[in-house]
């Protein structure tokens, strides 16, 4: 039996049978005309209808020709890009430098942050890292919001999705606000600055303060997750003795030891998203072993993929250890 084709862009039918509504409710009810009468010589109005019916199955078939057409252009677009950085790669340039280069991004700001050191310890998808690569940020923007990301992530996220700016935030903390974290959260959550210092019998500057937002900024779902990632990391740089023991006890049996060298790689998988986009086939074996997966050569050699899977479950199993053990 045939497969049937997929419908175009994750749409179910119901989607497809909306459009298909669509299209017909847009379609001119009908046209009036005067047309003269052979046998009376008067003229008399009479209205045309030229309603063009569409099938589901013919809008389906139109929306799989445009996403076919889209993606194919994708694949040339990035073939074409990929070409154009060959030379930068080459060179000793990261991909992700060289394509943002290519792509048009100031290649002063993008060169500024390769020749630095503060970013490598980020993965080059790190959020931050991004906004220079997309030309939302200078480099010295960046580095800026990194130096009071750790302390502050939730202003370091406003700051990267420009609900708020580099030069607000850092007049904010300089006022007085650097050593307190959950009255910055509460300015960002729309309280105004000189009452919350007042009402937490704060020392700070008044007229070095800048004004309040006036509303609460609503984080978006990934700042969310950005907020709970750098809150995690940042629990884990200190994490006690008896959690990693339990860890690798539980959740490690099998592989690693438990020492330094070891938990810097579980470290180095939660600042990578637990599997980074580039990684290699020996880096998910070593993670692999590190986890003490089963049939990992096997895996490698046969199904790669099927390896990378059991790798990210078992990094899954992991962030809820570290997250259990923070509540």
């Amino acid at each position: 039996m045939a497969k049937s084709t997929p419908n175009p862009f994750s749409m179910s039918d119901g989607d497809i049978g909306k459009i298909v509504k669509m299209i017909k409710d847009a379609q001119p009810r009908g046209q009036t005309i005067q047309v003269g009468c052979r046998y009376c010589g008067g003229r008399r109005r009479i209205t045309q209808h030229s309603a063009i019916n569409f099938k589901p199955a013919e809008i389906k078939a139109l929306l799989v020709s445009i996403e076919k057409n889209t993606k194919q252009n994708a694949a040339r677009k990035k073939k074409t890009l990929q070409e154009k950085a060959e030379p930068y790669i080459r060179s000793g340039l990261g991909e992700a430098f060289a394509l943002a280069i290519v792509r048009g991004v100031d290649d002063g700001q993008v060169l500024d942050l390769w020749e630095s050191t503060w970013w490598r310890q980020y993965p080059e998808d790190d959020v931050l890292i991004v906004s220079v690569l997309e030309g939302e940020h200078s480099e010295d923007d960046a580095r800026t919001i990194n130096e009071f990301r750790g302390e502050h992530p939730e202003l370091a996220l406003a700051c990267i999705n420009k609900h708020v700016t580099v030069n607000w935030a850092t007049m904010l903390l300089d006022s007085g606000f650097e050593e307190h974290p959950d009255a910055v959260r509460d300015i960002l959550d729309g309280g105004e600055p000189h009452i919350v210092a007042r009402i937490r019998r704060m020392k700070v500057d008044k007229k070095a303060m800048p004004p309040g937002l006036g509303e609460k900024i609503k984080p978006q779902q990934e700042q969310k997750k950005e907020a709970d990632k750098d809150a995690e990391r940042k629990f884990m740089a200190n994490m006690k003795a008896e959690d990693w023991a339990e860890l690798f006890r539980t959740h490690l049996k099998g592989g690693g030891s438990d020492n330094t060298i070891n938990r810097n790689k579980i470290r180095r998988i939660y600042d990578n998203h637990w599997i980074s986009i580039r990684a290699t086939k020996k880096e998910i074996y070593e993670w692999a072993k590190l986890f003490g997966i089963g049939g990992r050569t096997k895996m490698l050699k046969d199904d790669p993929e099927e390896l990378k899977k059991n790798v990210q479950s078992k990094a899954t199993d992991i962030r809820s250890f570290v997250r259990n053990r923070m509540s």
